[in-house]
Formats: structure tokens, C-alpha cells, sequence
């Protein structure tokens, strides 16, 4: 582990990759196992613990894996987007692209930081129930709006009627826990 976190500090005082207000050190995995000649599986195991904090972007086109020293802060933005991108992928098994990424900011800001992951996993595996509340919203519209069903999620419908979701996680978690639900600043206008 000294060694794997000495790599990390020389690499990011050589050449720093500035991302997501850190400075990190963008190498391959292979790089890094063949530097300390140990396997990528070693390499991939060490990463995962403390005081090693990592993240994944991209770098000319390709994926890669970031690497720090320090302690993980506080969530932000961008880490909730890649969560909810996650989800949206387990659940779905469809990858999220381009403007969709956007729409799952768009969903974080409405829905803060910690309950995202929850409402998105919720309205994903009760997409038809979601829909219905859009049906409602649509109709409360009037001439505004105009009737479809998606058979499938879309991300932009989800962030288009964000208040039918919360209005669905507030209406879960009541059912779940009764008048002790948690719904922690959430609120939506009708």
C-alpha cells in the first residue's frame, strides 16, 4: 500500500489531472500493476480501500480510473449523476448517453442529493405507476399538454413531471412508514 500511494503522490506532482476540484493521478491500471509489479486484480483490490479515493471519467475518448490520496468528501453533483446513471442501468439495462446525463442532473436538482437515488429506483421499478400520475398531471394541464404513454422509462418525461415522482416517493414512504415517513425537504407544488 506505501508503495501504491508514493506512485500516486509522485504521478499527481509530475502530471496532476485536475477533475471534479481535485488534482488526480490518471494512469492505467496496467501501468500502475506493471510499476509495482503486482496484478491489475491486486491493483484493483488496494484501490478500494482507504486512504486511496477514486473515480472514473474519461481522458482523450477513454474510460479511466482516477486516483488520490486523501478522504472521500461530500457528495456532489456530478458523483450523484453517475449513481443514478448506475441505477439507471441496473434497472433498466440501457446506458445512459449524452443529453440523458443532463436530464439526471436536472432530477438531482430537484430532488437534492440524497433522495435521488431512492425516487429514480422507485419510479423505475414502478414505471406504470409513474405513468398514471403523468396522466393526471397532463390532464391538470389542459391544452398545455398532450397525452402519450412511454412504455419504456425516459428520462426527460421522469424530469419533466419530477413532482409526480416525489409526489410518488412521498406516497410510498407513508405507506411504508406511516405518519413517521421521511420526506426530508421534499415538497412539490400542484
Amino acid at each position: 500500500m506505501v508503495a501504491l500511494t508514493k506512485l500516486i503522490a509522485a504521478h499527481i506532482a509530475k502530471d496532476p489531472f485536475v477533475y471534479d476540484g481535485h488534482s488526480w493521478c490518471a494512469l492505467p491500471q496496467q501501468d500502475v500493476a506493471s510499476a509495482l509489479a503486482i496484478s491489475v486484480e491486486n491493483i484493483r483490490r488496494l484501490i478500494g480501500k482507504p486512504p486511496i479515493v477514486r473515480d472514473h471519467t474519461h481522458k482523450d475518448g477513454k474510460p479511466i480510473v482516477l486516483l488520490r490520496i486523501g478522504e472521500r468528501g461530500p457528495k456532489t453533483k456530478k458523483q450523484v449523476q453517475k449513481h443514478l446513471a448506475n441505477i439507471w442501468r441496473s434497472i433498466t439495462g440501457k446506458t445512459i448517453v449524452g443529453r440523458q446525463f443532463g436530464h439526471l442532473g436536472g432530477m438531482v436538482d430537484a430532488w437534492g442529493l440524497d433522495k435521488a437515488p431512492d425516487i429514480l429506483r422507485l419510479v423505475l421499478k414502478d414505471w406504470s405507476y409513474f405513468m398514471a400520475g403523468v396522466d393526471v398531471a397532463i390532464a391538470k394541464l389542459g391544452d398545455d399538454g398532450y397525452k402519450r404513454f412511454y412504455e419504456y422509462p425516459s428520462t426527460s418525461v421522469i424530469l419533466r413531471f419530477n413532482t409526480v415522482a416525489v409526489e410518488m416517493y412521498i406516497m410510498h414512504q407513508q405507506e411504508k412508514h406511516g405518519l413517521n415517513a421521511d420526506i426530508g425537504g421534499l415538497w412539490f407544488a400542484s
